[in-house]
Parts: structure tokens; C-alpha cells; sequence
């Protein structure tokens, strides 16, 4: 390493080298998204050809080898020397960054591609370009390899009098580490879009990747009109001529679509400059929404819609059920960054503001039913919010000057940071299981108290304290907090114990094995050895034991009894509740100075004692000796508890088999089986007693006797019931009444300094369909709103306001888990579409599989990677399980934590939306009141599906 710092450690990137050494900063990312980019890229620069007014046609193909060709029948980029480069026009705009004519030079009088990067970009990223230019009755074609000319331009006599450039390109497998395969869909949906902003100009796509070829044509003259038509056509329109306004004023050219819709309750505004699309807004849709709420409330009073006493309508009122699209053209357009997602040129606002009013006010005036038709609904908005009013006040965020509190059941995080902290949105309480509300809960006071009991008094502000095995494997207490019902009406199985008790629980309730593992309820077996529960009452009769009637507690790690009352002495210890008293300080400093006091001789004794060991030359060379005989005391001490670990442990699972077998503890039948097995960690059992219980027989049999519990019978019953859990810090277990141990709810497996969660019970309202009163007055939604700090429908977003960046729908992997996803991307969607468009939603990607193979165990995610994993990877006789994961609760907290919520390991995707017209037509198809075109939606693409495949 060197310390030096001078001109020879600045690195200058010639050319093209900063794109390939940077290229997130020029497309985004060197994922799918950077992938499409470059299409995206190529693709603008005709759509500007056509702008200018010079192209007509644009191609797409995705040809076989990998490639991308765009085609197009415009001017074709100038071949002619350039005066400051030196080279041709078409090596300078391919080699050379902010190369083009979209400065001001008269080239383009309106493009997209501001800043001159784009063709240049696509040239660094790619393996190799060849670009073909038809201009002046010739052929120029030139090739590139990662960013540098191969040769000078090729020139050739043209057979036909064509204009126009082909770019066919390959991206480099150098820079797109995780492959080069183009979405179809994706690209089809930013052409289609392309040709409703652009009328007129027709884009063909094909695919020769597969046979037969795909080809698909977008061509549509009604531009932007026949874009509002599309994604209205599953929904009930107000008034069937779509409101259009195109107009020009300083060079800025305007183009607005407008139609209303009976059955939707939202609005969907969608802006573009320049043909790219405004995700963040700008001063064009400014300018929309602020002339919008002007002209209608003008026109409301002049048609006396609104009397002089009343307020205006909203903004959001007037927008309810409102599909728009405003396209603006801007010779000198000002984005926020090379992304183009917001429109910052201030003098747009004010001439949308000017030509929508002209045209909207006159087509209303002409147009009286229609007029009142939106007035209407934006009434019908405006009285529903106000109804609802009350209720929106209780979701505003919590800040000095609002008192609405979080939701109780959001289990926060400790940062108070939004850019670091996430929310995970769990179905139920997801990763834990639930028992019904009657099961008993095994109490440390002695009693053993049902879920809802426990819930009823700690409601009224008692305390409980249960059971638990702590992490060494010793028994203990905890305090138990946040007991609840976390599902209704949820699908239960009833185990039968071999104790002849029942449990009804979920299927996905972890079990405590004898091992300090869990197991998911339904896949218990009657194999599994069970953590075991014992109490009884001390009787002096009892080796050991000098009074009566006071309860004992079996610990599994010592096989002996506890008396209770010593473990509420050690989790008042742990806790620091004796010595945080100060009169409990004060009490243990009075006996120790009392006993000294009574006991003048002790201290003396106990000094001399300690001096003369340590002058004992004979057991000082002793001590020494026996120290350099050990190889380290950590490795024998390691060696010898793990070798009487397992010797136990053997021998103490084989003798309980015997005993549940035979009907008792048959000795020679478990020497005929140790002997048969011929496993030498199983001991005799004289060697047994001898080793572990001083040779006492008796100790050894009660040990067999307590070692576990075992499940008889699982049965899924076909009632549903209301489910309850509660939660157990540290430890994350408590012990059942009947005598097993189980795991509690995990909000555990998490990290709480900047991972919140919050549990929804049930499915959620589906927002397509209602209005705003009833959206407010729902509990769930109320949850939502309050916790994010999305503040009120409608109204502009302000990521200040959040309180997470990241916002994670977790839910199972069945058919409810996918049902309430759905909800909750209609919920944010509807509600607040900036959530979505500015990258905030996140779904998690929890493992599918659980591979077990020896010690070993593997996580798939897929159908594809398990396949992989078993066929490819694994011997042809090898010997494996497979774990299917339905429900977050089949994984302990830290598998939770290892596969769906660390960062460093987890697998996660962002909502995007590349095709904001199909997205709201897709909300609008399956999750709006119209049954028909679901049906025809499903009837459609069902035939695509494997059926084999659905969890029904």
C-alpha cells in the first residue's frame, strides 16, 4: 500500500471507457431495466426523427442471435466529415458522449434524448454495433466492438432511393453479468405506447427468436385519444366522446385527452414530455390538475351545482374517476437528472393552464349533460369525503401537531430514519402459527390459563409468566407480552398427544422438538420426540426434598427436578430486579455483615487457608503438571461434554423407544436392540445409571419416563376458528398445559433497529371497487395509512411524510397469500400510485423449498433451482427431503431472517411499472365490479396455465 498521492494517480477515461467503468450513472442499473434501456435508447432517436417529422416507420427486431435491430425510414444520421472531430458524423455521434443534434443546432427542433447520450451509451455497453445509414442513393455501414470503430465507414451505391438508419446491436456479457435475454412484453409495451403518443407513425416488432416468428404492429391515428380509449375499455364511461385539447403557444405544443368513468373512484393521470414518460409529475400536470379543478368549479356555480355558501369542490373530487393523458412538446425541456421523470419548466404550467381552460370551458358550456355528469360525480366525491372526514383525520401521520397514534399491533423499528428504515406487511402474524383461543397456556403461577383469558387480563393490566427453554437448553421463566387473536377463521388441525391431550392449532405452528429444533405441526410424526412439559407437588418423602407441597419443574438439560420458586430467583436476578432495589442491596449487605459479624474467626480462617495452598509447593508442581498434560482446557472440555452428550442422549432416546414400544422399559429387549445396531454410543444401562445418576435406578427410570412427548394422530378438521398467539422475548417459546413446548409468533426475525412489522388480519378492503368513506372507515386500512404516513387519498405526495423507504409486501406462498398481495398492490396503487412509481413497494421472495441432505440443507426459490439443485447436483442415489414452504410460520426466525429478510443474503423485488396503460387496465379487469371481461380475461390466458401447478 502506498501513501503517495500525486498526478500519476489520476486516472483519465479516454472516449467511452467512463460507460463501461460507470454504467449505472448512464442507465440506471446493469439489470433487466439497464438491458431494455439500450432499446429504449436507440428506439428514441427515431421517435425524434418522427417528431421532426421525417419518419413514419419505425422496426424492432429481436433477432436470433441476441441481438436488437431498430430500423427506421428517417433522414438517416449525416455520414459528412464533422469539422471539430475530424471523423464522419455517424463515428462521432457513436464514439463521442453529448454528441447530437438536439443542442440547439437546429437538427431537432423537439427531442427526448436531451443530453446526447443515448446511441453513444449503447455503443460502450455493447459486445458489437453495425449501424447502416441509407442517405444520398448510398449504403454507409460502419461496425463498433465495445465502444470502438472497426474501420473506417464502408460506402456503397444504393439500389433504391431510401432513407433512414438501422442499429443492430449485442449487449456485452462483460457489463450485463446476469445475461442478455429481452423481455417481449416489456419492449412491446413502451412501443405500443410510443405509437399512442406519436400518431400516425407505426412500430413494427418481431421476434426471431422463436418459431414461428412473433410480429406484432402498433399504427394508431387517434394518438393519444386511442390511448385513454384503450385503458378505459373495460370500464363504464361517463361520457363516450373523449375530451380532447392540441394546441401550441411559444413553441411548447400541448396535447390533453380527458374521459370520466362511472365505476372508478380514482384518478389516472399520465404525463409525458418529449415522449417520456413524467413519473414524478412536473409543471404540465400542474398545470392539468390546477386548470381542471378551476373550470369545473367555475362551471358548477355558473350552473348552480354549487350554491355561494358552499365550498369548492377538491381537486381530488373533481379528478374521481378521471383517466387523462397530457402529452407536452418542449424544444428546451429541463428534467430532474438524466432519468426525465419530472417536467421542471416553469412557463408550461401556465400555457396548459391557458389552452386547457379555453377549450375544456367551451367544450362543457356546448355540452351541458356532460357537464353534469362529472359535476355530479365530483359532488357525489365531494360529500363522501366530507362524510368521511372524521374518520381521515385518524390516519394522519403523527407529527407535534397531529395526535393520531400508530397502530398497536405495528411492531416499530428504532430508527427514526425513513431512508434506512423498512415495513414488512405480513398476512396474520406470518412466521409463527396460532392455537385456538381456548388451548390452556402453563402459567408459573400455578395455573394454566386459555389465550383469551390471558388476553382478558392483561387487558385489565396483570402480568403472566410462562414457561420456556432457554437457549443452553435449561428451563426458565418469561414474561409473556402482546397476547392476541391474530387470525380469524383460519384453517386449524387438532394433534392428539400421547398423553391423550389435543391441541387445535394452524398447520404451520412450530413444535418444539426434544433437540431444541422445531417442527411445523402438520409435519409432525409420531416419531418426533417432543420438548415435554412436568410439574408436580415436592413431598418430603423424596430424597432430597424437605418440604411439601411446593411445585417442581422437570429441566430437560439436567434431568433432575427444579423447584419453581429457584427459577423465579434467577429470572429476578437476570432481570436485576433484587439488586435494582435498593432495599434489597441494603438487606444482602446486612447479612453478610451479620454473618462476619456472629463468625469473627471466618475471615481470618478463609485468608490463611487460601496462603498456605499457595505456598504448598507439592500441589503448586502438582497443579502444574496436571495443566501440561492437557492438550487445552477448551478442547478437552469441549470433547468430554460432547462425547456424554451424545452417549446420553443415544441411550436416553433409544431406552424411552423400548418403553413406548414394549408398554414399559423392557431392559433385555433394549440390550437386544443395542446389540443388534450394534451403535456404540447407546450404553448399557448399568453404565448409564452409573455414569449419570451416581448408580441410582430409580433417577435413571424417571429420567426415560420424562423424556418426551410424542404426537398419536393428526387430523385437519373442517372448521375454521379464531386464532390466538402471544409473544416471549428472548427465548421465543412458552410450554402448553399439555405438557409440550411450542415456539411463539415471530416478529423475531427481524433486525428492530430498521425493520418494522406490521401484522393485517385478514384480507384487505379491495379499493377498486369503493368509495372513499368506506375506505376510511376500514380498520385494516386505517392500520396501513397510519403506519406508512401516507396521509389522505388524493391528495399530492410527499415522500417527507413517510416513515419507511422501503415498504415489503411478506406474504405465504398459497392462495390467500397471493389474493392479499393483490389487494395490497390495488391498495397502494389506487391510493397512492407515487408509492409505486417512485419505487417504494418491494415484494419478498421467501424461500419455496427446503432441501435437507445429511447434515446439510439448501434453499430453492423456484421450481427451476430445486429441479437443478436435485438432478445436477446431488448423486444419482442420493438421499434427500423435501420441504414445500406454504406459510412463512414453517420457518424458524433465524431461516426467516437468513433467506426473506437479511439484506446481505435476501432475494427481493421492486414494483415497476413499465406500462402504465396496461397496469391500470389490468387493476381495472380483475379487480373492478365488472364480472364479464374478468371472465374473458380468464378465459383468455387460463389455457397458458399449468393447472398441475395452482394451489387450490
Amino acid at each position: 500500500m502506498t501513501s503517495s498521492y500525486s498526478a500519476d494517480q489520476i486516472q483519465v477515461l479516454e472516449g467511452l471507457e467512463a460507460v463501461r467503468k460507470r454504467p449505472g450513472m448512464y442507465i440506471g442499473s446493469t439489470g433487466p431495466r439497464g438491458l431494455h434501456h439500450l432499446v429504449y435508447e436507440v428506439v428514441d432517436n427515431s421517435i425524434d426523427e418522427a417528431l421532426a417529422g421525417y419518419c413514419t416507420h419505425i422496426e424492432v427486431d429481436f433477432n436470433a442471435d441476441g441481438s436488437v435491430s431498430v430500423t427506421d425510414d428517417g433522414r438517416g444520421i449525416p455520414i459528412d466529415t464533422h469539422s471539430k472531430t475530424g471523423k464522419s458524423a455517424l463515428e462521432t455521434v457513436m464514439t463521442v458522449l453529448h454528441a447530437g443534434g438536439k443542442f440547439g443546432g437546429g437538427g431537432y427542433k423537439v427531442s427526448g434524448g436531451l443530453h446526447g447520450v443515448g446511441v453513444s451509451v449503447v455503443n460502450a455497453l455493447s459486445e458489437w454495433v453495425e449501424v447502416t445509414v441509407w442517405r444520398e442513393k448510398r449504403v454507409h455501414t460502419q461496425r463498433y466492438e465495445r465502444g470502438v470503430a472497426m474501420g473506417d465507414l464502408v460506402v456503397k451505391p444504393g439500389k433504391e432511393d431510401r432513407t433512414g438508419t438501422a442499429v443492430t446491436f449485442k449487449p456485452d456479457t462483460q457489463i450485463f453479468s446476469n445475461g442478455i435475454e429481452f423481455d417481449y412484453s416489456t419492449v412491446a409495451g413502451r412501443l405500443r405506447e410510443l405509437a399512442y403518443l406519436n400518431g400516425g407513425v407505426r412500430m413494427t416488432f418481431t421476434d426471431h427468436r422463436i418459431s414461428p416468428e412473433r410480429i406484432d404492429s402498433y399504427h394508431y391515428e387517434g394518438g393519444i385519444q386511442e390511448y385513454v380509449a384503450y385503458m378505459n375499455r373495460e370500464k363504464e364511461p361517463l361520457h363516450q366522446e373523449i375530451i380532447y385539447v392540441q394546441g401550441e403557444r411559444n413553441n411548447v405544443q400541448v396535447e390533453v385527452a380527458l374521459q370520466w368513468c362511472v365505476d372508478a373512484y380514482s384518478d389516472n393521470l399520465l404525463g409525458f414530455a418529449n415522449n417520456i414518460r413524467t413519473i414524478d409529475g412536473g409543471t404540465h400536470l400542474e398545470g392539468l390538475k390546477t386548470v381542471l379543478t378551476r373550470t369545473l368549479n367555475a362551471i358548477a356555480r355558473k350552473r348552480n351545482k354549487l350554491k355561494d355558501s358552499e365550498a369548492n369542490l377538491g381537486g381530488e373530487n373533481v379528478r374521481e374517476g378521471l383517466t387523462g393523458v397530457i402529452s407536452v412538446k418542449v424544444p428546451d425541456p429541463e428534467f430532474e437528472g438524466q432519468t426525465k421523470t419530472k417536467l421542471g419548466n416553469t412557463e408550461v404550467r401556465g400555457i396548459v393552464d391557458s389552452l386547457v381552460g379555453e377549450v375544456l370551458t367551451e367544450y362543457l358550456e356546448f355540452r351541458p349533460q356532460v357537464a353534469d355528469s362529472v359535476l355530479e360525480k365530483a359532488i357525489q366525491a365531494f360529500k363522501a369525503a366530507e362524510a368521511a372526514r372524521r374518520a381521515r383525520e385518524l390516519v394522519r401521520r403523527k407529527s407535534v401537531l397531529e395526535s393520531s397514534p400508530l397502530p398497536g399491533k405495528l411492531a416499530d423499528c428504532s430508527s427514526r430514519d425513513p431512508s434506512e428504515s423498512e415495513i414488512f406487511i405480513v398476512e396474520g402474524d406470518s412466521a409463527g402459527g396460532c392455537f385456538d383461543g381456548d388451548t390452556l397456556v402453563a402459567l408459573a403461577d400455578g395455573r394454566s390459563l386459555s389465550f383469551k383469558d390471558i388476553v382478558a387480563e392483561q387487558a385489565m393490566g396483570k402480568e403472566h409468566f410462562c414457561y420456556t427453554i432457554r437457549h443452553d437448553g435449561t428451563i426458565g421463566l418469561e414474561r409473556i407480552i402482546n397476547p392476541r387473536m391474530t387470525k380469524a377463521n383460519a384453517q386449524v388441525i387438532q394433534v392428539t398427544l400421547d398423553n391423550g391431550e389435543t391441541l387445535i392449532c394452524t398447520p404451520d405452528h412450530p413444535f418444539m422438538l426434544r433437540d431444541g429444533s422445531y417442527k411445523a405441526a402438520a409435519l409432525l410424526t409420531h416419531e418426533d420426540s417432543l420438548m415435554p412439559l412436568y410439574r408436580k407437588l415436592s413431598d418430603k418423602s423424596e430424597p432430597g426434598i424437605t418440604i411439601d407441597g411446593y411445585e417442581l419443574t422437570w429441566n430437560p438439560r439436567s434431568h433432575s427436578w427444579l423447584f419453581t420458586h429457584l427459577l423465579a430467583d434467577w429470572y429476578n436476578r437476570w432481570q436485576g430486579i433484587y439488586w435494582s432495589d435498593e432495599a434489597n442491596r441494603l438487606a444482602q449487605a446486612e447479612r453478610v455483615h451479620n454473618y462476619f459479624a456472629n463468625n469473627p474467626d471466618a475471615r481470618e480462617s478463609h485468608s490463611q487457608r487460601a496462603k498456605q495452598q499457595w505456598q504448598d509447593e507439592t500441589l503448586l508442581e502438582w497443579r502444574r503438571e496436571k495443566t501440561q498434560e492437557q492438550w487445552t482446557p477448551e478442547f478437552r472440555t469441549k470433547r468430554l461434554a460432547t462425547l456424554h452428550q451424545t452417549y446420553y442422549r443415544k441411550t436416553l432416546a433409544a431406552l424411552k423407544q423400548i418403553e413406548i414400544e414394549q408398554g414399559q422399559l423392557d431392559l433385555d429387549a433394549y440390550n437386544a436392540y443395542r446389540i443388534q445396531t450394534r451403535d456404540k454410543s447407546m450404553l448399557r444401562f448399568d453404565t448409564f445409571c452409573q455414569r449419570y445418576f451416581q448408580g441410582d435406578e430409580t433417577l435413571a427410570r424417571e429420567a426415560v419416563a420424562n423424556y418426551n412427548h410424542r404426537v398419536v394422530a393428526i387430523e385437519r378438521l373442517e372448521k375454521r376458528v379464531d386464532v390466538y398467539d402471544i409473544e416471549v422475548p428472548h427465548t421465543h417459546n412458552f410450554a402448553l398445559a399439555s405438557g409440550v413446548f411450542v415456539h411463539n409468533s415471530a416478529k423475531q426475525g427481524r433486525d428492530r433497529q430498521f425493520q418494522a412489522i406490521l401484522p393485517l388480519r385478514g384480507k384487505i378492503l379491495n379499493i377498486e371497487k369503493t368509495d372513499d368513506a368506506k375506505i376510511y372507515k376500514n380498520t385494516e386500512i386505517q392500520s396501513l395509512i397510519t403506519a406508512l404516513g401516507l396521509g389522505i387519498k388524493g391528495e399530492e405526495f410527499d415522500p417527507s411524510n413517510l416513515r419507511y423507504h422501503r415498504i415489503v409486501i411478506m406474504t405465504d406462498a398459497d392462495v390467500d397469500g397471493a389474493h392479499i398481495r393483490t389487494l395490497l398492490l390495488t391498495f397502494f396503487y389506487r391510493y397512492q400510485r407515487a408509492l409505486v412509481d417512485q419505487g417504494y413497494i418491494h415484494i419478498a421472495c421467501p424461500p419455496l423449498y427446503k432441501v435437507e441432505r445429511g447434515r446439510n440443507h439448501y434453499y430453492c426459490y423456484s421450481d427451476r433451482e430445486l429441479t437443478n439443485l436435485v438432478q445436477n447436483e446431488f448423486p444419482a442415489n442420493a438421499n434427500y427431503t423435501i420441504q414445500r414452504f406454504k406459510g412463512l410460520g414453517e420457518m424458524m426466525p433465524v431461516q426467516l431472517w437468513d433467506t426473506t429478510m437479511n439484506p446481505e443474503t435476501r432475494t427481493m423485488k421492486r414494483v415497476e411499472i413499465e406500462d402504465a396503460a396496461e397496469a391500470d387496465r389490468i387493476f381495472t379487469v380483475l379487480m373492478g365490479d365488472r364480472v364479464a371481461p374478468r371472465r374473458e380475461f380468464i378465459e383468455t390466458y387460463g389455457a397458458r396455465l399449468d393447472l398441475a401447478d395452482l394451489d387450490i
